[in-house]
């Protein structure tokens, strides 16, 4: 874990009004925008109290197991965690504190814990949990980026496959094709992106917009 004991500086809302004005901008536009984006957003009370939750987190608190709700709080599953979370985010929320916490594990979830401006001087913060990824590249991105270059279905399987981490003998397997032939589509692959090799292809899909909106439908 690390923190920093740097305060969250107010902010001036004017200096972020659009162009037209504060009312050019619909709300209910503002907060759909972080339902298309691949990192996990909780928005929490400094008692852990859930006050906002994106689609990706949902996502996470259903299927993964490592953060929970538990009567509209944010914890934990493992119970030597919960404690430890509980007392970041307070800590964030009273002294303006930024911590990153892995839960789960050495190679389990990475959670950012930043505290928002108040929103007067007698209010609490609330804070900001952004949960890290969990691969490098959302679905929806990957095919984007595959229909841009013209990649056939095959070789947007093999793209994915090596965005995970997997080797040219491992994605033979799991498609029960020869190594020679997903080598052929790598080539193919980097042809048609202009990728020097698979790092760079990898360094691509790694930074495309992280899209997510394709799992709600």
């Amino acid at each position: 874990m690390y923190e920093s004991t740097t305060s969250v500086e107010s902010h001036n809302p004017e200096a972020w009004a659009p162009v037209g004005g504060p009312s050019a901008f619909p709300p209910h536009l503002l907060s759909a925008i972080p339902d298309e984006i691949d990192y996990g957003v909780i928005v929490v009370a400094s008692d852990a109290r859930v006050l906002y939750c994106n689609q990706c987190a949902k996502r996470e608190l259903r299927h993964h197991g490592v953060l929970a709700l538990a009567d509209g709080k944010i914890e934990a599953q493992d119970p030597q965690e919960a404690g430890s979370l509980a007392g970041v985010i307070r800590m964030s929320a009273e002294r303006g504190v930024r911590s990153l916490v892995t839960l789960g594990g050495r190679d389990g979830l990475s959670v950012a814990v930043v505290p928002l401006a108040p929103s007067s001087a007698s209010a609490g913060r609330a804070v900001l949990l952004l949960i890290g990824k969990r691969g490098i590249c959302a679905p929806l991105s990957a095919d984007g980026f595959a229909r841009q270059h013209g990649l056939t279905t095959a070789e947007s399987a093999v793209l994915v496959s090596l965005a995970h981490g997997h080797q040219p003998s491992a994605i033979a397997r799991l498609n029960g094709v020869a190594v020679t032939t997903v080598r052929t589509q790598i080539q193919s692959i980097r042809d048609k992106t202009g990728a020097r090799d698979i790092r760079d292809l990898i360094r691509r899909v790694a930074t495309l917009p992280p899209l997510i909106g394709i799992l709600r439908i």
